[in-house]
């Protein structure tokens, strides 16, 4: 089957914020060798659609908890250079499910119409990412339970997700 993404102009990775789990995080850090900090941090929640199951809850933002998503730095993507995903093979699993959204619908308005097409034909596959995201959601419930700040919450989830083996490289 032809690759949807062949006459890609990358609209999907500028003209979105791209929201991450700690397993990605994790994942990029290994092969890459940079440190969370230089790719990732967190945005504040105020984009529609989202998913309020990935949302932060931030105990320390005055005057009251503060809502964020874990996403990569930079908008458009950190890893996008001259149109191109410098991290294609070990992508966020939100990319490599792109332009199917979290509940499987084809959502690709930045893709020309025969991509849609080939998106379509292709459906949305399967494979570890719902899994990641499910168990990642797990991880977000027991941090916003422990009614955390900001400044821990990296740690927090890192550590939290580097206990999932099943999604290591």
């Amino acid at each position: 089957m032809l690759n949807p993404c062949k006459g890609c102009r990358a609209k999907c990775c500028s003209g979105y914020l791209v929201t991450v789990t700690g397993f990605d995080v994790l994942r990029i850090s290994a092969r890459t060798g940079l440190k969370p900090g230089e790719f990732a941090c967190f945005y504040p929640a105020t984009i529609l659609n989202l998913d309020w199951d990935s949302v932060l809850h931030f105990h320390d933002s005055p005057p009251t908890p503060g809502f964020f998503l874990l996403a990569l730095k930079s908008w458009p993507c950190v890893f996008l250079e001259q149109g191109k995903c410098r991290i294609h093979g070990f992508a966020p699993g939100i990319c490599s499910r792109y332009p199917y959204d979290r509940q499987g619908n084809l959502v690709a308005r930045h893709c020309s119409l025969l991509s849609r097409a080939l998106f379509y034909l292709k459906g949305p596959g399967t494979g570890t990412i719902m899994d990641e995201i499910r168990d990642y959601n797990r991880i977000v419930r027991k941090w916003n339970m422990k009614k955390g700040a900001e400044r821990d919450c990296m740690d927090f989830l890192l550590k939290m997700s580097a206990d999932f083996k099943e999604y290591s490289d």
